[in-house]
């Protein structure tokens, strides 16, 4: 789990609601890995707004997801498997990966530890 992960939600939440974006439980939030220590959070909204050059519309896209129930440790085996499924299907590596940790933190170890779903973006 990144450090500072919590206040990054929270700044992203805040953000959405300060521009009027309606956010809606259950609440999802991927991470798009931009470096080693970076990432952009992604969450849905409600409505797709236009003209805001910090909201992507997935419309037409094509997902591929998978589930992994584990440690963050394995998570780049989680994400070869994935590569290479979409990459068998579709003759093309996918533009991104994305990850969304469904459970909190606090919950983990009650519940056997993170539970991710990864999406390929074709």
């Amino acid at each position: 789990m990144p450090l500072g992960i919590a206040g990054a939600i929270q700044r992203g939440m805040d953000g959405a609601m300060a521009k009027g974006y309606t956010v809606e439980p259950p609440y999802m939030m991927l991470d798009d890995e931009t470096g080693p220590f970076t990432a952009d959070m992604l969450i849905a909204l409600k409505e797709t707004p236009e003209n805001d050059p910090n909201v992507v519309n997935w419309e037409g896209a094509t997902l591929y997801s998978t589930y992994y129930h584990g440690p963050f440790r394995d998570m780049k085996q989680q994400v070869q498997g994935l590569v290479q499924f979409v990459e068998s299907q579709e003759k093309l590596m996918p533009k991104r990966i994305y990850t969304w940790v469904t459970n909190c933190p606090r919950c983990w170890k009650e519940q056997g530890g993170p539970t991710t779903v990864l999406f390929a973006r074709v």
